[in-house]
């Protein structure tokens, strides 16, 4: 039982007068108990599951109660009812984890399961384009987004370089959303095991591994919009600047560098230092002003860290143009690349 919390695995105590009476119901019940073990693993001791929802999926109440009372009666389990809502919740007992592990054990374990939640991965969204999110539930209506498939196999990946040379920088953008979450709920800081410790873990994790991600799965909304799948990963493009500051290309789907591509890394230029008003040549202008004098937005370290992401794409793009002027076969790095 030990190595089975411990690798993050548990699986429910064998109960054999169970599995002879109903085999099928019985499976349903060891995966109760394993989502009652992720309940855990996500919310600590706040960590339920909705008992009446398995009742129906278990569909045999004989084998569901005995097994409610076993696992009860041996420690592993905690049942709150409320029958004037028609209501009940089951949770794992801690206490019982903490015969087999210790408490760093335990929050090590947990620790672990949320690094793995929360990080990018390289997963296909194929056949995704069909599904959309009416009123909280994913579901077919006939409409086809093809479009929303493509961008969700679209492959990615960050600058490690710059993301080392700033990384107590990049965590502390990105953990400055965490902590007006942690404001707006205290309850958050209350687990050992929060966002904020996992962030920095993730963002070691993507320097040191050079990975390929993607957007994943696909959902349309009611109103046709796109869903992207990684929202809920931490360092995700598209809650997060200083990652989409970071953006490369593969580099089997890099472009080739052009002159009207380099025009366009003028104009992008020219928008990050703050260009207002004028001709487009006139911003093109600026943006060499720019790149020539290797101009880069300011910010400061604790009052304008927002600024940081800009100052990045900045001296990246600067860069990539230094690559192109230095050698007529380079392609294009950084993810402005329009031509």
């Amino acid at each position: 039982m030990r190595d089975q919390i411990l690798t993050g695995n548990l699986t429910m105590p064998r109960i054999n007068d169970l599995q002879s009476i109903d085999k099928e119901a019985y499976k349903q019940v060891e995966l109760m108990f394993e989502a009652m073990w992720f309940a855990y693993l996500n919310k600590g001791t706040r960590g339920t599951i909705n008992v009446p929802y398995w009742a129906k999926r278990i569909a045999n109440p004989k084998v569901h109660n005995i097994a409610l009372k076993m696992l009860s009666q041996s420690g592993w389990i905690s049942i709150s009812t409320q029958s004037h809502r028609n209501w009940s919740e089951a949770k794992i007992n801690e206490s019982k984890l903490l015969e087999y592990v210790s408490r760093s054990e335990l929050d090590g374990v947990r620790k672990y399961n949320k690094f793995k939640r929360y990080l990018l991965t390289n997963t296909k969204s194929a056949n995704c384009a069909d599904k959309v999110k009416l009123n909280g539930k994913v579901c077919k209506t006939g409409l086809n987004r093809s479009g929303f498939e493509h961008a969700g196999n679209t492959e990615f990946q960050f600058d490690i370089n710059y993301m080392n040379d700033y990384k107590d920088l990049v965590v502390k953008l990105i953990n400055k959303g965490i902590e007006k979450m942690i404001q707006k709920y205290p309850t958050i800081i209350e687990d050992d095991v929060n966002y904020k410790e996992i962030g920095v873990d993730i963002v070691d994790y993507y320097c040191l591994s050079n990975g390929t991600y993607t957007s994943g799965s696909r959902i349309s909304d009611s109103r046709g919009r796109d869903i992207a799948g990684y929202l809920d990963k931490i360092g995700n493009p598209v809650g997060f600047k200083i990652m989409r500051a970071l953006l490369i290309i593969p580099f089997y789907k890099r472009k080739m560098a052009t002159a009207k591509g380099l025009r366009n890394k003028y104009l992008f230029i020219a928008e990050l230092n703050g260009f207002k008003n004028g001709t487009e040549d006139e911003k093109v202008a600026f943006g060499k002003e720019c790149y020539e004098n290797k101009t880069v937005p300011h910010y400061d370290t604790d009052k304008h860290l927002d600024d940081l992401p800009e100052a990045i794409w900045c001296m990246r793009t600067y860069d990539d143009i230094e690559a192109y002027h230095n050698n007529p076969n380079h392609r294009w790095v950084s993810t402005i690349e329009i031509d």
